[in-house]
């Protein structure tokens, strides 16, 4: 059995795994339950021989990126380094998995979203999916998932899209390299289920060699993603930060938006 998850809809036919991310409230924000169980159900696909494992989102959002309330609400003195290693963890075992990875992309994907979509080995899109990094908005940086959209589409165009903002319709993603198909609305399942056909008849094994070889016998360079971790737990442990996140949070107010900066003091929810 696929088990009971609390932030995930896990469906299993024969070898293919389907996970919906399900935290529809929030946009499928990212949190640490959210992490945890994703990677524990990446681990249990493998473990029970699936030879796919799609990544879906809902009809408008596939995933709006880190969760700010999990930043924000973090004890006095505790540092968010725990969630984005999680998140590391995460989009190491997409990279990595002996599995074939898909992201299905319906809606928007946004900061931490564009990582998920990255680090599969196929990312299927409707044509109303949308790709951006908002991160600077916020005086972030998209430092993990720019690893590995980088690694798909050059460090050019992932730079010019964590520096603009703007958002990638799905024609220019594909177009660069982040979407490997575009299916019309309706036919998303179709699609997942052509292609879990065609690799349920790969021998055993056949994936992980293939992964291996193309990825150079690892997902994503140690070095590489421990200098991405330090760096955007830096940003998001400055207090100011912090109190700019919990005042969105609690107002609607986007910092933006406001003539004044935060006067620095720790949010206090």
């Amino acid at each position: 059995m696929a088990g009971t998850w609390s932030t995930l809809d896990v469906a299993v036919t024969g070898r293919a795994w389907r996970v919906a991310l399900k935290r529809p409230d929030s946009g499928n924000a990212l949190s640490m339950a959210m992490l945890g169980e994703l990677s524990a159900v990446l681990d249990r696909a493998a473990e029970q021989g699936a030879v796919l494992l799609a990544v879906e989102g809902g009809k408008d959002e596939f995933c709006s990126g880190m969760d700010f309330r999990d930043v924000v609400n973090l004890p006095d003195g505790q540092t968010s380094r725990r969630l984005h290693e999680a998140f590391a963890g995460v989009l190491r075992r997409l990279a990595g998995s002996p599995l074939v990875t898909v992201a299905v992309v319906e809606g928007a994907a946004l900061g931490g979203g564009v990582g998920l979509a990255a680090a599969c080995d196929r990312v299927i899109a409707t044509p109303a999916a949308r790709f951006a990094l908002p991160e600077a908005l916020w005086g972030l940086v998209p430092a993990l998932a720019g690893l590995y959209l980088k690694r798909r589409i050059g460090a050019h165009r992932a730079a010019a899209m964590a520096l603009t903002t703007e958002p990638v319709t799905a024609t220019t993603a594909e177009t660069h390299g982040l979407v490997d198909e575009i299916v019309a609305d309706g036919s998303v399942d179709g699609a997942v289920r052509r292609l879990s056909l065609r690799l349920g008849r790969l021998p055993a094994g056949s994936a992980a060699v293939v992964k291996a070889l193309f990825h150079g016998g690892l997902p994503m360079d140690p070095a590489d993603e421990a200098r991405a971790v330090d760096a955007i737990t830096g940003l998001t442990d400055r207090p100011a930060l912090r109190a700019s996140l919990w005042r969105y949070l609690e107002t609607g107010m986007a910092p933006w938006a406001s003539p004044t900066l935060t006067d620095g003091k720790e949010p206090n929810p």
